[in-house]
């Protein structure tokens, strides 16, 4: 009976942590803190071990409000795909400054898909579509019982001057 609350709690505590990903809300600490830390924390509190790295220049730098806020969104939306259907006991999420673009990767161990089969009218397609508003564009690779792993790649030149 203690496991079954354990458990029943544990769910319930990832639910809610799932509902708040998914919502896509901007977090304070994005704004009081910037990305990697807007990200760190919300992936402490996953079910799941999730590894956060990042490259020079993305934690120090001040990128813009649109690129922080369309990267925090998209890496929610990739952890919350990955804890809906992935069934995935890892994943992990880098971020890093490339050639004027800011790169984000989100991978898992999960269960894999075919992308062709998602792709055209689902939550990848609305991912898709607003990185493409910002300028960006996004590759998925992933098959079955091979984990997945979304690329981001937005337009980072607007940085903010200190």
């Amino acid at each position: 009976a203690q496991t079954l609350d354990t458990l029943q709690g544990d769910a319930v505590h990832a639910l809610q942590n799932l509902r708040e990903i998914a919502s896509g809300v901007h977090a304070s600490v994005l704004a009081d803190r910037g990305l990697v830390e807007a990200i760190q924390t919300r992936v402490a509190r996953l079910p799941i071990k999730v590894d956060v790295t990042c490259g020079p220049g993305v934690r120090d730098g001040e990128l813009s409000d649109s690129v922080e806020g369309a990267a925090d969104f998209f890496v929610c939306e990739a952890l919350a795909n990955t804890l809906k259907h992935a069934d995935a006991a890892r994943a992990s999420v880098d971020l890093r400054l490339e050639s004027g673009m800011l790169r984000i990767d989100v991978s898992d161990d999960g269960r894999g898909f075919d992308p062709g089969n998602d792709f055209g009218g689902g939550g990848l397609a609305g991912l898709s579509d607003r990185l493409a508003a910002l300028g960006g564009s996004l590759d998925v690779q992933s098959r079955p019982g091979a984990g997945a792993r979304l690329a981001a790649a937005v337009p980072a030149t607007t940085l903010v001057e200190k």
